[in-house]
């Protein structure tokens, strides 16, 4: 749960952030499959 909530953190901090072209989309992709693995991990 804690890798979720730190990617939706990011998230939710990239629009204020000044990056080069193509980073946000990636840290986008790697953000959306870390809350993906939500799915797939058990406790």
């Amino acid at each position: 749960m804690q890798i979720m909530s730190n990617a939706v953190y990011i998230q939710s901090e990239l629009p204020s952030l000044t990056l080069p072209e193509g980073i946000r989309e990636q840290i986008t992709m790697l953000c959306d499959s870390l809350i993906a693995t939500k799915h797939n991990v058990r406790v």
